[in-house]
């Protein structure tokens, strides 16, 4: 009879060891997933929470435009300008503004992925990538409207980046490891690969269109929405920048900040401030950010 208790005791024991094993496991999982200041890694768009359910919507799109011999343009448009909804920063929340995320080492805003990041339409030699639509868009809107100024503009406005902040240097939450990486090639050559990069090299700023998410080239631009205005401008003479804003309502948090060949925060405080300048920058190309209380306006031109 003492035998049987002591086995009975034995296995209690061992199942209670399993049980805590078990908790540990399970506590460092869901920790791991929570963790409030860091991003998941990603490795592929098919890993992100509802992938699934949008590439079947985006092949349904693709489908439509395959089917019916490639040459209908307005389904291959319907396909390019398409938004998916899925989650990158590991919040559980899909196609969230501002929000941003890392897929396999690359930055991306959560709100500014279409069905060309997530599916590969291709028919015969074409393939509706985000430079291809570009041409798709452009050449479908310009003859919809006889004009190649509206062609452009319409296609400029259809396909964005999204809005969270480009530079992951200046992002709150971090991928463990990752490390943005500097192009050291072409036109944004001196730049940080931002969220917008995929974007930029598409060729959509090119298109030179107002009011479209990057500047013209040639010089920085003013950004208002409402009442809130951000601007900034090269000292002439100089290599110093002064930003300057206006409409945060009262003790609204702020910061100022910038990227580019150097990186940096030129204010960060209260309302009290309406201007700050950047000392002696490199020559290059720049973006600059004003948050006030959390709202993102952003300009960018060069520095000479």
């Amino acid at each position: 009879m003492s035998m049987r208790k002591g086995v009975d005791a034995l296995q209690m024991v061992f199942a209670m060891f399993i049980l805590i094993v078990v908790t540990l496991v399970m506590i460092k999982l869901f920790t791991g997933i929570v963790k409030p200041d860091t991003l998941p890694k990603i490795d592929d768009f098919q890993h992100a929470y509802n992938y699934n359910r949008e590439k079947i919507r985006c092949g349904n799109l693709c489908n439509s435009f395959v089917s019916g011999g490639c040459t209908d343009m307005r389904t291959a448009v319907g396909f390019c300008r398409e938004k998916v909804s899925i989650d990158i920063n590991g919040d559980g929340r899909t196609g969230e503004r501002k929000a941003y995320g890392i897929i396999s080492g690359i930055p991306y805003c959560e709100d500014g992925l279409y069905c060309f990041h997530i599916y590969s339409c291709a028919c015969g030699y074409t393939e509706l990538d985000a430079k291809e639509c570009l041409d798709v868009m452009k050449d479908f809107y310009t003859q919809e409207s006889g004009s190649e100024a509206t062609g452009k503009e319409a296609a400029c406005k259809a396909i964005q980046p999204g809005e969270c902040i480009t530079n992951p240097n200046l992002w709150k939450k971090k991928l463990p490891g990752f490390e943005p990486v500097t192009i050291r090639e072409g036109k944004y050559a001196g730049q940080i690969w931002g969220s917008d990069y995929w974007w930029k090299i598409a060729g959509y700023p090119e298109l030179n269109v107002a009011n479209c998410v990057e500047a013209p080239s040639g010089g920085t631009t003013t950004t208002t929405s409402g009442t809130l205005q951000f601007e900034c401008h090269q000292i002439t003479g100089t290599k110093d920048v002064q930003c300057s804003w206006s409409g945060c309502s009262g003790n609204s948090d702020i910061t100022v900040s910038y990227s580019g060949t150097i990186t940096g925060i030129c204010y960060s405080g209260r309302t009290g401030n309406s201007q700050c300048t950047i000392s002696n920058l490199n020559a290059g190309n720049y973006n600059f950010y004003l948050s006030c209380d959390g709202t993102i306006k952003s300009t960018s031109g060069p520095v000479s």
